[in-house]
C-alpha cells in the first residue's frame, strides 16, 4: 500500500507513517483506547457511531 499521509478523522492516525507495521498499528490502537477513544475530528463523528462496534471491526483486521 502506498502511504498517502491522510489523517484518520476518528483516531488521528497518519496513514503511511503511524501504521507502517502491524506493531505500530497495535500500539496506536492501544494508545487510542487508553485515552478513551477520542475522535480526532469531532465534527466528522457520525451520530450513530458506536465505539464497541468500531473496536470489534478493528480486531478483525
Amino acid at each position: 500500500m502506498t502511504p498517502n499521509r491522510a489523517i484518520c478523522a476518528c483516531c488521528g492516525t497518519e496513514f503511511g507513517y503511524e501504521d507502517s507495521s502491524p506493531d505500530s498499528v497495535r500500539r496506536a490502537r492501544e494508545e487510542w483506547i487508553a485515552n478513551g477513544c477520542p475522535w480526532f475530528r469531532k465534527s466528522k463523528r457520525p451520530p450513530d457511531w458506536n465505539m464497541e462496534e468500531q473496536l470489534r471491526h478493528a480486531q478483525r483486521l
